[in-house]
């Protein structure tokens, strides 16, 4: 019992109480690291949403470089078709 005694008073040997910070201060740091968050709003168009709710988007003002891209692909095939039987895969490789 004796020991139990003198090892209460030596556990609150070091403690140091904490300082209270002013409610007002708390909210100001808050506000501060805040300020480097900035909200930076994009149109975009949601492409596709997934069953595990992922979603796609692509960037509206993209659009129209897409379109261009896709519109010079098919008047390419158009001028200049693909031979079928041109490309040979060899083992271990894809043909994509």
């Amino acid at each position: 019992m004796n020991n139990l005694i003198s090892y209460d008073i030596f556990r609150w040997a070091n403690y140091v109480e904490e300082e209270h910070v002013n409610e007002k201060e708390k909210e100001d740091e808050d506000d501060k690291a805040n300020e480097d968050r900035k909200v930076n709003y994009e149109k975009v168009v949601v492409t596709e949403v997934t069953s595990d709710c992922k979603f796609y988007a692509q960037h509206v003002d993209e659009g129209p470089k897409l379109e261009q891209l896709m519109k010079e692909i098919r008047n390419e095939f158009q001028s200049n078709p693909p031979l079928s039987g041109a490309y040979q895969p060899k083992r271990g490789n894809y043909g994509f």
